[in-house]
């Protein structure tokens, strides 16, 4: 294995640089149950579909994609409205660690409530 250069070993990856790969990540991930869902449909597999949402733990893990991506996108509505306030770094710190710590509470009863 080739050594690395010293500077990528103490190289501190921002936490701001995560809450985008995941708002990415989310994305792509609705955009894959969407096309699943659609899959399933063309194919008249929709009792399979259904059984696969009934369970808890499933729905808990497509509700946190929508939300996590739902949270993202009203921050970088606070980012354009209000740049000076918000867009700073400790701001963006800030918000980075609430979208995080937010979404599983909130499709967790999401799911459980409705």
């Amino acid at each position: 294995m080739p050594k690395l250069s010293p500077h990528v070993s103490i190289y501190k990856f921002p936490l701001t640089a995560v809450s985008s790969i995941l708002n990415r990540a989310s994305g792509m991930a609705i955009s894959n149950f969407f096309i699943i869902g659609g899959v399933c449909c063309a194919f008249n597999q929709e009792k399979y579909l259904k059984q696969l949402l009934e369970d808890k733990y499933i729905q808990t893990c497509i509700t946190a994609p929508f939300v996590y991506h739902t949270l993202g996108g009203m921050r970088h509505i606070l980012w354009d409205k209000f740049p000076s306030y918000f867009l700073n770094i400790k701001s963006t710190h800030r918000s980075s660690i609430a979208i995080i710590a937010m979404t599983f509470p909130i499709s967790y009863g999401i799911v459980k409530y409705i």
